[in-house]
């Protein structure tokens, strides 16, 4: 990778305040950064996009679209990748129910992963005074990142998507085939660490369908409760927020009276409850004792049955190799299938098109062999008039001379 002289000057003097046990000291942060986390499938794209239509800056090198984020991802590719290595390094991985364990990112403060962490943001957002950082695996990364953002210049605030833990474990079921047990126990781990790890930080908790059915208020509950005044206000982008955020990209609505099942993880309700109230509030919500209880609960699950539920990330990392290499194989048969299929179609419509010029053709030879025979019939029947004449001539001529 080769960084310009500005980001290289940037990379090292991060580099000498790299501290392993801690945050970092040096300049007061002048540029801004929103981070927006929450569980997977919780509005985080929305979101971002939201946000850079208001004047935050994407990152560079952005996730390609697919079938299930059809309107886009807006989160840097090689960051993703990034964060699934310090996971996969750390055993864990993006769907560890006990990922919101605090070891992870205290484990991961090392000078060499601030110094990857530091080049893919230089890399997506080189020196951008306002930016927009979208990826949930920061949920529960939050302290290492934050310590890469200000080292990098930011002063990060933080945007913490809420949405009902039931339609995200739905629509981990659709994408990914997860259990609803086990989507809802991802939900309780992210949305924990998020809001554990970012207490002493500027945040706003955002609901996902406040998000879709009044942006104008989001925003102005974002500029309240942040630095957010650097950001153009929404009624100057009005019209693309609202063309962006379509209501039929929300699939998966909670039902309004519904009752959890038993093998869903008895936090999640109580967990919702305190994170749905956080995201109307007025002031911003002090943690409160539920969520001590809830740590408790989950502590005392993790250290029980941690390492007999967790699953061996690099048996993940083969299956989803493998599942992959399916994918791609399916892809290239896919490609060949449809390559062929138009072959197929170019040819039979070019044979058509042949035919149906053979057939012209011999409808005119046919019209010309018709029209040959009727001259060829008009000219025997002249030539036997004129057969007949001549006989009645000799017939004459033989009477006068023999008269």
């Amino acid at each position: 990778m080769t960084l310009s002289a500005h980001e290289s000057a940037s990379l090292s003097s991060a580099e000498e305040r790299v501290e392993i046990d801690g945050v970092a000291k040096g300049d007061p942060p002048k540029k801004h950064a929103f981070v927006v986390i929450g569980m997977h499938r919780s509005g985080t794209s929305a979101m971002t996009r939201v946000l850079a239509l208001c004047g935050a800056v994407l990152p560079e090198n952005l996730m390609a679209p697919h079938a299930d984020n059809p309107a886009g991802y807006w989160e840097p590719k090689d960051l993703v990748d990034l964060n699934d290595k310090f996971l996969a390094d750390l055993n864990s991985a993006w769907d560890d129910i006990f990922i919101y364990d605090p070891r992870l990112a205290r484990e991961l403060a090392s000078a060499e992963n601030c110094k990857l962490a530091l080049e893919s943001i230089f890399r997506n957002y080189g020196d951008a005074p306002t930016i927009v950082l979208k990826d949930p695996r920061i949920s529960v990364l939050a302290p290492f990142w934050n310590d890469v953002l200000k080292q990098a210049g930011y002063e990060p605030v933080y945007i913490i998507m809420v949405r009902h833990p039931w339609e995200t474990a739905e629509s981990l079921r659709v994408r990914d085939g997860f259990s609803s047990a086990k989507g809802a126990m991802l939900w309780a781990s992210y949305m924990f660490a998020a809001e554990r790890d970012t207490r002493d930080t500027s945040r706003v908790f955002v609901d996902f369908q406040m998000l879709m059915d009044n942006p104008a208020l989001v925003l102005d509950r974002i500029q309240r409760h942040s630095w957010a005044s650097v950001l153009e206000h929404i009624d100057l982008v009005e019209a693309e927020v609202g063309n962006f955020l379509d209501e039929k990209l929300y699939h998966h609505h909670a039902p309004s009276h519904l009752l959890w099942k038993k093998e869903v993880w008895t936090v999640v309700p109580e967990l919702y409850d305190w994170f749905a109230a956080a995201s109307v509030s007025i002031d911003p919500l002090a943690p409160s004792s539920v969520l001590d209880g809830v740590k408790r609960r989950m502590d005392d699950v993790l250290a029980s049955a941690g390492t007999v539920l967790r699953t061996d990330p690099t048996i993940v990392f083969k299956l989803r190799a493998e599942v992959q290499e399916v994918r791609r194989v399916l892809g290239v048969t896919h490609d060949a299938y449809v390559s062929t299929f138009n072959q197929a179609a170019a040819a039979r419509e070019a044979w058509d098109a042949e035919r149906v010029a053979l057939l012209a053709q011999a409808e005119s030879y046919r019209t010309e062999l018709q029209l040959a025979r009727s001259a060829l019939q008009a000219a025997e029947e002249a030539r036997a008039r004129l057969e007949m004449k001549a006989a009645l001539y000799q017939l004459q001529a033989a009477k006068i001379t023999s008269g």
